[in-house]
């Protein structure tokens, strides 16, 4: 068990940067200029994302990895409640860690509806 757990951990820790955007500069005509005039990446890419859009993606990005987290946390605990078999400590462990996992889910969403308005309200007052 904890060899599977050791991996499931490993892939856990590995998927953020699997989900990393990576740009490949092997069409550019002058590398040297890659990030300036006609050559630009914003221009090989299509259209540049502004600073504030970009911070807001990143954001949403690790709120949703820290949510996923979470509801993998609820599902084990579900998981260790059925298997307890009875006994008092494993039932009691997974009842704490099913409300712990029930009130880190509704901070996520209380964070991400935060993130969510300050970024709108940054984004709007940046754009106009």
């Amino acid at each position: 068990m904890k060899n599977y757990l050791s991996k499931m951990g490993a892939w856990i820790s590995v998927m953020p940067v699997l989900f990393l955007p990576t740009s490949v500069f092997a069409a550019l005509e002058k590398p040297d200029k890659f990030l300036t005039g006609d050559n630009s990446v914003a221009t090989k890419l299509g259209t540049a994302t502004p600073l504030p859009v970009m911070i807001a993606n990143i954001i949403n990005i690790l709120i949703s990895i820290l949510g996923i987290i979470f509801v993998i946390e609820v599902v084990w605990a579900g998981f260790l409640y059925l298997t307890a078999m009875g006994d008092k400590t494993k039932i009691d462990k997974a009842k704490t860690m099913l409300t712990q996992g029930i009130i880190g889910l509704v901070l996520i969403l209380m964070a991400y509806g935060v993130a969510t308005f300050v970024i709108d309200q940054l984004t709007e007052v940046t754009t106009t």
